[in-house]
């Protein structure tokens, strides 16, 4: 459970949508290469303690897999195609 990822895999005209499951407080999130290497930090408060949802614009990436790690430790991946 936790974290899913949607479309996957994803290509530049689509909006990466992230669905939370226990979404509380303010999140932070960060996206790695799989070099380990940041290619975006943001940060979202949620109100709700249900599912909470996140679109992250994926057209500036290149084409490859990513991952996505979320403060409270849950982590996805994802590819852009």
């Amino acid at each position: 459970g936790g974290l899913k990822i949607y479309p996957n895999p994803v290509s530049s005209n689509e909006q990466l949508r992230l669905d939370l499951e226990k979404a509380n407080g303010k999140l932070h999130f960060q996206v790695f290469d799989i070099y380990g290497k940041v290619i975006n930090e943001m940060e979202q408060d949620f109100l709700s303690k249900e599912k909470a949802i996140l679109t992250l614009d994926v057209s500036d990436i290149p084409a490859g897999i990513y991952f996505i790690k979320t403060s409270t430790g849950q982590v996805g991946q994802f590819l852009k195609q």
